[in-house]
């Protein structure tokens, strides 16, 4: 962006010396570039998300949230606009994605350098398939709540995701608690309770992407 300033400086100061430059040329060339600059803004990976939310389309919406770093929009958006079958599920829901958003965060700095590659990696990985569960199920949550009516809190299956998206909150957070513990003077069981941790949250996750399917939710 700096380049168009740049080089609508320089016209500027060739107008100083050609009269009918400043008179026509510049603004013309000024309109284009505001036009530009408008167009950029409306087709940034912001409004893309937005209208990706707004059109329900949720699994592109969660790929471009995570390739541009938009997480926290996906965060603002469970807290308060996805539909749901049941109201209770919202806050738990906001909650554990918090959860997983700092993980993927923590497993993604680099300023601990005292970890090792390979665990990081995995760390990672994890991180990573732990947030694409629990955005599958978010998302088909959400289809429940469009085709069917409500549902009560002490539904079955609403008790059932609750504790699976409780189970996998707190996986996430013993994960991100053990894997800033690795420090210079971490010990073999440090390491040991990190792995301990990176098993349990992987078996959580494993638990939410095989639950029962969502179809026919009343039974």
């Amino acid at each position: 962006m700096l380049w168009v300033f740049a080089f609508a400086g320089s016209i500027a100061a060739m107008a100083a010396v050609q009269p009918m430059l400043l008179r026509f040329v510049l603004p013309a060339l000024l309109a284009i570039l505001l036009a530009w600059a408008l167009l950029s803004s409306l087709n940034s990976p912001a409004r893309q998300l937005a209208r990706l939310l707004q059109d329900r389309n949720f699994e592109e919406a969660f790929d471009l949230a995570r390739r541009n770093q938009l997480l926290p929009t996906l965060r603002e958006f469970l807290h308060g606009e996805l539909p749901l079958p049941a109201p209770g599920l919202r806050r738990g829901l906001g909650e554990a994605f918090e959860e997983l958003c700092a993980l993927h965060g923590a497993t993604h700095d680099t300023g601990n350098v005292y970890i090792d590659p390979a665990l990081r990696q995995d760390f990672q990985t994890a991180a990573d398939n732990a947030m694409d569960s629990f955005w599958d199920l978010a998302r088909n949550l959400a289809v429940v709540a469009q085709q069917q009516a409500g549902f009560g809190e002490d539904h079955p299956k609403i008790r059932r995701i609750v504790k699976l998206v409780e189970s996998l909150q707190f996986a996430a957070t013993e994960a991100r608690r053990e894997l800033a513990e690795l420090t210079l003077g971490a010990s073999e069981p440090d390491w040991q309770q990190a792995r301990e941790a990176l098993a349990e949250l992987n078996l959580r996750r494993e638990a939410l992407r095989q639950r029962e399917p969502l179809s026919g939710f009343p039974h």
